[in-house]
């Protein structure tokens, strides 16, 4: 009987720390934070003729929102510009907007960078949990001796420029985050869909 009833115990523990079937004894969700900012939004006029959203994971291995109001087809839907959101506390966060070029440059992600072109200019922005660092080289394909590489820190609204320098436009090129010297895109267009 001693055995019955630890045995029996130890099964009510198991049952409530996995949960039974149905929703008894498990913990309570979050609030869909990225769900109450697209039913925000869709009031918006801007966002009158649909939302269209991206979640993808952070250098973090956080989920992070795009949100745009227009896409493109490239490879899917794509977007050439988005507003970047993170789940901060429990409240989704504007951190950034991601701006590239034309339906033939979509916003790119490889590994744990968001890419993007625009005119002469090659950007990758590494999200965390707490920072973006965004870098970007200017003045590309210009046939211009040298270009400027930036690097800057995006935290808490504000961005701080953490380095400037010149480079040669030869190395540049080699250096841009968007397209090889073939032309070819090193990121996968990021796939939006409409909410």
């Amino acid at each position: 009987m001693k055995n019955l009833k630890k045995f029996l115990a130890v099964l009510l523990v198991a049952a409530m720390v996995t949960g039974f079937s149905g929703n008894v004894c498990r913990a309570k969700t979050k609030s869909d934070v990225y769900g109450d900012l697209i039913k925000q939004l869709k009031k918006k006029e801007q966002f009158a003729d649909g939302v269209y959203t991206a979640k993808i994971h952070d250098a973090s291995g956080n989920d992070i929102l795009l949100v745009t109001d227009a896409v493109c087809k490239v490879e899917g839907k794509n977007a050439v510009w988005a507003d970047v959101y993170q789940n901060v506390n429990g409240k989704a966060e504007l951190i950034t907007t991601i701006v590239s070029t034309g339906s033939g440059y979509p916003i790119c992600k490889k590994g744990n960078y968001i890419l993007s072109g625009f005119h002469h200019k090659s950007m990758r922005y590494k999200i965390t949990s707490d920072s973006t660092i965004m870098e970007q080289i200017n003045g590309l394909y210009l046939n211009k001796k040298y270009c400027t590489y930036t690097k800057n820190k995006i935290k808490d609204g504000k961005m701080t420029q953490l380095k400037r320098k010149k480079v040669k436009a030869k190395t540049a090129e080699k250096m841009d985050y968007y397209v090889d010297r073939k032309g070819n895109m090193r990121g996968k267009p990021i796939k939006f869909s409409r909410k």
